[in-house]
């Protein structure tokens, strides 16, 4: 037994530890384990353990000698070191290569010495996933809606003078800080007496392990923390994750330079060596560069000859721009009304759509995913109608083998800075008629019978003719440059792209509270967007709500889109009123585009992840 001069000497030294490896802690490990659960608790556990000179601190290590654990126990050093020889550790020791460090020192020191593989360890290990084995006395895991204590040890002393409920009840402030709706805990079955502490506590027990647990079996107990108590907590992320981000490397920037440096920035050389790339990606045999995605579905209207008196079958669920081009040329835009399923245009809607006036279609092939293509291309032959192909958001796609931009008769591209695809502001038309490619070329700078960037060439010439009155939709060779290097990253894009995608659609297959996308077999999705779908009946927030919550979990997001029949214009100009599509309007009510895009990290989805669990876990019914 020590002395009272020892102990009091002793007991610094351990207060100091403390402060030390609180410190390393808040250095090494800001987001994981101890500390993710807030320096009360911390404080908490570590003050009883101080009260108590037999304590010990240590970490655990794998084979490699990477931190994965971080444990405070009860035992005294003598009983410690004999202990660790006890058959009971042989087996653990032997099966997980792991070595325990028992001194506060070489605890400290270890700590100091490996941070970065303790960082690495520690957010790979611990992070949503329970250790691989309960570690005595103490550990803590993660879960996406649960704050979760593997093992507490509290001796009976400590329940006597109460420092055990002052523990319990740490945690569980910590936990409700989190946002957290329940807390676990598990417990030797063999432990009577912490067994009856916790259940005093109101834990309730709800599981037994089928696994020993240092040759007893484990006994699961949870507490449900009322919802007056119910907390928002810490968000998810620290930082702002944007709902798109463009992927740009030195590649980009190399060109950029290049042309700037070469005296032609506007229409040249680079957009030439970009649409004749764009052709051979897609492998249709004519590619023209526009401004925009909007320009190039004007160009098609205008070349189809869609004017005044006619009508253009489009869907309600798109952005504005596709029916305002019809409205431009002083056609009619026709609505039909969307699948349930895919959220794109529903060929039968557009059967019973079509009159002596319809001439074109425009199928939007919403969030990357391709329209039923052929069901429109036979309703389109069988009538006489153009089909020019809103492909805003499918670059990469495929339906049935076939690129996206060789099934039509005119295909429109765009790369917004959003886009899968992108060169800041621009777009891109595909088509197999080349007559109809050379009115387009023409028509996209003023009308002009030569290109401009001839003239000023020792190939050009001062002269040219106005052939028609064109328009300024050209590309510039700054925004081609950016192109060019996107392009021949596009099927490395679309595989990261595909992977989140079913990173979001694996982790939500448990939540019927959200409906993730449907992927028809004979596509290849672009997954310009990931639109998961609220089961409102199973939340008790809105679409809205969710959006602000996962707002303040540091996470963006957007919906795509407000039907165009419920915008100010189209029902006031066209007479559309709600309830017209009610198909799109319930999608409408209900979707929300998730972060999807390969400036992400696989460690941003899971953020995403856990932010989607952790709104919906405080918004079940």
């Amino acid at each position: 037994m020590m002395s009272g001069s020892k102990r009091f000497v002793y007991r610094r030294m351990r207060e100091e530890h403390l402060q030390q490896v609180v410190s390393l802690h808040e250095e090494c490990f800001p987001d994981y384990y101890l500390t993710q659960l807030g320096p009360s608790f911390l404080r908490a556990m570590y003050g009883w353990y101080v009260e108590s000179p037999e304590a010990i601190a240590h970490v655990t290590l794998d084979g490699d000698g990477r931190v994965v654990g971080f444990v405070a126990g009860s035992i005294d050093d003598t009983s410690y070191r004999t202990s660790l020889f006890r058959a009971r550790w042989r087996p653990m020791l032997a099966a997980l290569g792991r070595l325990f460090v028992s001194k506060p020192a070489l605890t400290l020191r270890l700590l100091g010495e490996r941070k970065d593989l303790a960082r690495q360890a520690l957010a790979t290990v611990l992070t949503r996933r329970s250790p691989k084995a309960a570690a005595p006395d103490v550990g803590i895991r993660r879960g996406p809606s649960t704050a979760s204590l593997v093992s507490i040890g509290v001796k009976p002393s400590a329940r006597r003078s109460g420092l055990g409920r002052s523990l319990a009840e740490s945690f569980q402030r910590e936990a409700r800080d989190r946002g957290c709706d329940t807390v676990t805990l598990s417990v030797r079955d063999d432990n009577v007496g912490a067994r009856r502490f916790y259940e005093s506590l109101d834990w309730t027990e709800v599981s037994r392990s089928s696994q020993s647990y240092h040759g007893s079996l484990s006994i699961t107990y949870q507490k449900v923390l009322p919802s007056d108590q119910a907390g928002e907590g810490a968000p998810v992320r620290d930082d702002f994750l944007p709902p798109f981000a463009p992927c740009l490397d030195e590649g980009e920037y190399d060109e950029v330079l290049d042309t700037l440096q070469s005296g032609w920035i506007t229409t040249g050389p680079k957009t030439r060596r970009f649409e004749k790339l764009f052709a051979d990606y897609v492998g249709s045999p004519h590619a023209i560069a526009v401004s925009s995605c909007t320009a190039g579905l004007h160009l098609a209207l205008v070349t189809g000859e869609i004017g005044p008196g006619d009508e253009v079958i489009t869907t309600p669920l798109t952005f504005c721009s596709t029916a305002n081009v019809v409205v431009h040329q002083g056609a009619m835009p026709i609505l039909a009304d969307v699948r349930p399923d895919t959220f794109n245009i529903d060929p039968d809607e557009i059967r019973q759509r079509i009159t002596p006036r319809t001439k074109a279609i425009i199928p939007v092939h919403l969030g990357g995913q391709p329209c039923e293509m052929d069901e429109i291309t036979a309703l389109a032959e069988k009538h006489g109608l153009l089909v020019i192909e809103d492909a805003a958001h499918a670059t990469g796609a495929m339906y049935k083998d076939r690129m996206i931009g060789v099934i039509s008769e005119v295909t429109v591209f765009s790369f917004y800075a959003t886009k899968n695809l992108t060169t800041g502001e621009g777009g891109m038309i595909t088509t197999d008629d080349e007559e109809l490619a050379e009115r387009m070329r023409i028509l996209r700078l003023h009308g002009i019978s030569s290109d401009a960037w001839k003239r000023y060439t020792d190939q050009g010439s001062w002269y040219y003719e106005v052939l028609y009155p064109g328009y300024k939709y050209n590309m510039t060779d700054m925004q081609a440059s950016l192109g060019i290097h996107q392009l021949a990253k596009q099927e490395e894009f679309l595989q990261v792209r595909q992977r989140y995608a079913a990173m979001y659609t694996d982790a939500f297959g448990d939540l019927p509270e959200v409906i993730a996308p449907v992927v028809k077999d004979h596509v290849r999705h672009a997954w310009h967007l990931y639109t998961i779908r609220l089961n409102l009946e199973h939340v008790t927030i809105n679409r809205a709500q969710f959006i602000e919550a996962l707002r303040k979990e540091n996470v963006g997001t957007s919906v795509h889109f407000i039907p165009l029949h419920l915008h100010p214009y189209y029902r006031e100009r066209y007479g559309f009123k709600e309830g017209d599509f009610p198909i799109a309007e319930g999608i409408y009510e209900s979707i929300v585009s998730l972060p999807c895009y390969p400036r992400m990290s696989a460690r941003d989805v899971e953020d995403v992840i856990a932010a989607v669990r952790k709104v919906v876990a405080r918004s079940r019914r």
